[in-house]
């Protein structure tokens, strides 16, 4: 009985430790296979890191090579030591914003991995024009000196400035000074005030001065002063906003001092201004004339695109008007500034009949970068024949400043419109914005040519257009109504952007 109870217990112990085991087979086998899982996604999260980083490089390396399917990363390439040895291959890739988007399988450790990687693009702007030629003044520093021996008046003078002040201004103020000649500014009471000094009164400055506080205008103030000493009466007059508000009867007479002092915009060195303070706010269309203007040549001229080229009796203009007409072959453009709410400096450039017309500036190219450039335009009116075509874009020229273009001749004939090419536009398609790019360079013609494409023709993010091989310098240049067309187009505003991948 003893031994048959010992029997039975022993069996009853092999089948605890059977039972036993079976667990713990069952618990070693959940273990490992936790580990091998847990290891396992580990080595697949650090594949997918890799391929990841991979697609990142590969983006930063071929953004510029759109034909660059394929990017690989062998041994020894410093890229290779950060991401690892493998292969991107860029199956699609598109713009869609501000952001470029790429889908693609990244190889790594023999893993193919699919992935899609979306990257904002910043934009570093290089250049902005939106016609409207104004310049700021802080009232600390910003003061700008005019070597002005040659701008001097005699017997018959206008000068005219918009300006707009802060509202923070201190005064008194000087807007604009020649020392011994002529002073424009507000005085401590807000008013504006205009002084000259003659030949009759070559020690006493006559001034006449406008009986208002300038604090109550809220946007631009067109203050203009008339001289002519040939007039019986009323020789000098003061305008602003195209009224006469004051008027020195004939107490003003003889020729305005010449002298060889400079001319001071925003700030005045006489000593007896020594208390005035700069000009604090903004300026535009500064015109010194050697002819009176009348108030309606005044308002006629008011928006007019004045230089001292283009018109008569002009001596000097600021800020300087840095674009360049080339006119058409039959038709001479015609070319105004024009007041438009809409616009983005609240003036737009006008151009009447074909005219190509480049800003006479000269920025340093990088072909390792993208350029994006965007403008907004419009066509006022419709061509009589039907030609209201547009060309927007770049202007080359190498390190000599010669023009390159597409061929590598030194001309402004077939330059780089990667914007808008030959494209019509409609009065009555109104305003558009329209944005191209280019990257590179290329001594191949037909290549550069394809890169434009689309209606409108124009050249993509996923394809900029190169420039030619010897193209060291840019400029913003573009044609209206081309083919003759004596349509009306207007400009907005043209920018041109650098393009960093983020």
């Amino acid at each position: 009985m003893g031994l048959q109870n010992f029997k039975e217990e022993e069996g009853s112990v092999l089948i605890l430790i059977l039972i036993l085991m079976s667990v713990g087979i069952i618990l070693i086998t959940t273990m490992n296979n936790i580990i091998y899982n847990t290891s396992n996604r580990v080595v697949e999260e650090n594949e997918r890191d890799q391929a990841i980083l991979l697609a990142e490089s590969a983006l930063e390396v071929g953004i510029r090579e759109v034909q660059n399917k394929t990017i690989k990363l062998g041994k020894g390439s410093w890229l290779s030591l950060n991401h690892g040895e493998g292969e991107y291959k860029i199956d699609t890739k598109l713009a869609e914003g501000d952001y470029l988007i790429i889908r693609g399988s990244g190889k790594i450790n023999d893993r193919v991995k699919r992935l899609m990687i979306k990257r904002k693009l910043k934009k570093k702007e290089i250049e902005y024009e939106d016609f409207s030629f104004i310049e700021y003044f802080d009232g600390v520093d910003d003061v700008e000196v005019v070597d002005a021996n040659q701008i001097n008046l005699s017997n018959a003078a206008t000068i005219e400035a918009f300006v707009k002040p802060d509202s923070n201004l201190k005064l008194p103020a000087i807007i604009l000074s020649k020392d011994g000649a002529y002073n424009l500014g507000v005085n401590s009471n807000g008013e504006i005030f205009v002084e000259v000094y003659t030949t009759q009164n070559a020690r006493n400055a006559k001034t006449i001065t406008f009986d208002t506080d300038i604090n109550q205008y809220d946007d631009w103030i067109h203050i203009a002063f008339t001289y002519d000493d040939n007039r019986n009466k009323e020789q000098a007059q003061l305008y602003i906003n195209g009224e006469e508000i004051a008027s020195a009867g004939n107490s003003i007479k003889g020729n305005l001092v010449s002298n060889n002092n400079d001319l001071i915009i925003g700030a005045c060195e006489a000593t007896e201004y020594s208390n005035y303070n700069q000009w604090q706010g903004e300026i535009k269309n500064i015109r010194v004339w050697d002819i009176a203007q009348s108030n309606s040549d005044l308002a006629e001229n008011a928006n007019k695109n004045i230089t001292e080229e283009n018109t008569a009796g002009v001596i000097y203009t600021y800020p300087k008007n840095q674009w360049s007409i080339v006119n058409g072959d039959s038709n001479s453009a015609e070319i105004n500034l024009v007041n438009n709410s809409t616009a983005a400096g609240g003036t737009v450039l006008e151009i009447k009949n074909q005219g190509l017309y480049f800003k006479d500036i000269n920025l340093a190219y990088d072909a390792d970068k993208i350029y994006r450039v965007e403008v907004r335009i419009r066509q006022a009116e419709d061509a009589n024949n039907d030609k209201q075509k547009f060309s927007i874009g770049m202007e080359g020229l190498d390190d000599s400043t010669n023009l390159v273009n597409i061929k590598g001749f030194d001309s402004h004939e077939g330059q780089y419109y990667m914007v808008l090419e030959n494209s019509e536009l409609t009065e009555s398609d109104g305003w558009k914005r329209f944005v191209g790019y280019f990257s590179g360079r290329s001594l191949d013609e037909d290549y550069i040519n394809s890169t434009v494409e689309n209606n409108p023709r124009s050249a993509s993010l996923l394809r900029p257009m190169p420039l030619h091989s010897e193209v060291d310098y840019i400029r913003p240049v573009f044609i209206v109504n081309q083919d003759n067309g004596n349509g009306t187009a207007q400009i907005d505003y043209i920018k041109i952007e650098e393009l960093l991948v983020n």
